[in-house]
């Protein structure tokens, strides 16, 4: 992935000219200004731009942004609107310049697209959860109206005049994720509005949050970590007697007990660590007896399994990682309330007096909100990533949003991801100045600007 390192946007809600310069040793920029100045706009540029999200881009309010990385590489979208009355449609104008070459194209409606009110009656499955947002129950997923677009082009007939090539070409600029400020969706309470008579019985009674969802997807990743693991360990047992004959006959030292043992009780404790955070069973396994010198075949069986068994548990290292840091996050804010994961539950909320919590929507929205934002990054965030963040501090109270930086410190460390932060909250910045960027209006000085 290519690093950021500046962007100038022009005419940004029709008036403001910006150019912000991240933080150049550091993987997080915190952009601070007050509300009505576009940090949400601007973020969903950047986003828009990178996901080739044409459909946006033709929507939001800018005239040019201009972006520049630290290779020198440099690209500029440009915004063309014509007259109502014009047979031009509008279009957008992508001029790409790297240390070798540069290129230029032109994106352009073929096909307009369709009113929204239709997507659900031409797709049954697809629920609309926002203003262009639709939850997918047959995939268990959400989208965006460019992700039906793309994926079902055939049926709503909507394209534009760029080939896939120039798509890949700005997609591997670098990849975007943006978490919006409104991260808790119950799909309930938009259906009980809704008079339209297409709409499906079966799915209005279906129990749909976006915590809720969020625990069944803990349990998917869970699962296919499970299946990997059956995978390694099946492949590893079939092929142990043929790999510990070749050993022993080519295998003469001794090995030293105390390294058997050691080595044993780290696979123990790391047994025991995947079952505390809910990705094996409950199980123990001990082995005691060991003479000082073990005969050679013990040796070997014991040498062989360790390695085997070290191969087995290291498909759950990401995931565990990551289990494990949220488990953290999450329970140093939930004071009268445990965080638990379950392999076949999902999320499981223990009470102060030890009762489990009927449902995990029944959490306050602050509480809601922090394990919703905290998923996002820690399992929706490829590594390598940029990751836009809107407003944070959205139902949290002042000790959650003075210790949100140090948490995504850790996050970016593990996860390798890169940040950008909008926020009007001078608790979130807790001090850390050095990462702050304001919104400062160039206005007529942006022609001056290099």
């Amino acid at each position: 992935m290519k690093k950021l390192t500046e962007i100038k946007v022009f005419g940004l809600l029709e008036q403001y000219t910006y150019k912000v310069k991240l933080v150049s040793d550091s993987s997080i920029t915190m952009i601070f200004a007050p509300n009505g100045t576009g940090k949400t706009k601007l973020l969903q540029l950047i986003n828009s731009v990178f996901k080739n999200d044409y459909l946006a881009l033709f929507e939001l309010p800018f005239e040019v942004v201009e972006f520049k990385f630290h290779d020198n590489d440099f690209l500029k979208v440009s915004k063309v609107v014509n007259d109502k009355d014009s047979e031009v449609k509008d279009y957008l104008t992508y001029d790409i310049v790297n240390n070798s070459s540069s290129d230029c194209f032109k994106v352009q409606f073929i096909k307009d697209i369709p009113n929204l009110t239709t997507i659900s009656r031409r797709l049954p499955f697809l629920r609309r959860i926002n203003k262009k947002e639709w939850y997918d129950f047959n995939n268990k997923r959400k989208l965006q109206l460019n992700d039906i677009m793309e994926e079902y082009e055939e049926i709503f007939n909507v394209s534009f005049n760029v080939d896939e090539e120039k798509r890949d070409l700005i997609k591997n600029f670098i990849s975007v994720h943006l978490i919006e400020t409104n991260r808790l969706h119950d799909i309930r309470s938009y259906n009980s509005n809704r008079h339209n008579s297409f709409i499906n019985d079966r799915y209005e009674e279906l129990e749909f949050d976006t915590v809720n969802s969020l625990s069944d997807a803990i349990r998917v990743l869970i699962s296919n970590k499970l299946n990997e693991f059956a995978s390694v360990s099946q492949e590893l047992d079939r092929t142990f007697p043929s790999r510990l004959v070749s050993r022993m006959k080519l295998n003469e030292n001794t090995i030293n007990v105390n390294y058997i043992m050691d080595k044993l009780e780290r696979l123990e404790n790391y047994r025991q660590k995947l079952s505390r955070i809910g990705l094996l069973d409950s199980q123990s396994e001990t082995f005691q007896g060991f003479s000082e010198n073990p005969d050679m075949y013990i040796a070997n069986v014991l040498e062989l399994y360790i390695e085997d068994t070290e191969k087995k548990l290291s498909v759950f290292n990401d995931l565990e990682k990551r289990i494990t840091l949220f488990i953290k996050i999450i329970n140093e804010r939930y004071n009268d309330k445990q965080l638990e994961i379950d392999k076949n539950e999902g999320f499981i909320i223990k009470l102060r007096n030890g009762r489990k919590l009927k449902n995990i929507n029944q959490l306050s929205s602050g509480e809601q909100h922090t394990l919703v934002m905290f998923f996002n990054l820690l399992f929706e965030s490829e590594p390598n990533t940029l990751v836009l963040i809107d407003e944070p501090e959205i139902s949290l109270h002042i000790e959650w949003q003075q210790s949100f930086l140090e948490d995504i410190k850790l996050i970016s460390e593990l996860t390798r991801v890169e940040f950008i932060v909008a926020t009007h909250s001078p608790d979130i910045m807790n001090g850390n100045f050095e990462l702050c960027v304001g919104l400062e209006d160039l206005g007529e000085k942006n022609d001056e600007e290099s």
